[in-house]
């Protein structure tokens, strides 16, 4: 399997395993909650940043999959209606 092979794959399965932590959460997480679930947390020079899940959630709202709202100061995200 040549590396960009790879690389889809394991963007496939995040993108799964993001789909179904929202799925089981009706009220909708905030990026960093998601991070956390999945043990994706991201360390840039001792700040927390959290990009890959970000990035992940990017690509399933440009899809359709996933949608923002701001409920308050937080961005919460859901999976799309079916």
């Amino acid at each position: 399997m040549e590396p960009y092979e790879i690389a889809q794959e394991g963007l496939k399965q995040l993108k799964q395993a993001v789909i179904a932590l929202l799925k089981a959460h009706s009220n909708g997480l905030r990026n960093v909650e998601i991070a956390s679930a999945l043990g994706i947390r991201s360390d840039h020079d001792g700040k927390q940043e959290d990009y890959l899940s970000y990035s992940v959630l990017g690509l399933l709202m440009r899809s359709g999959v996933v949608v923002k709202t701001d409920e308050s100061t937080y961005r919460l995200f859901n999976p799309a209606s079916e």
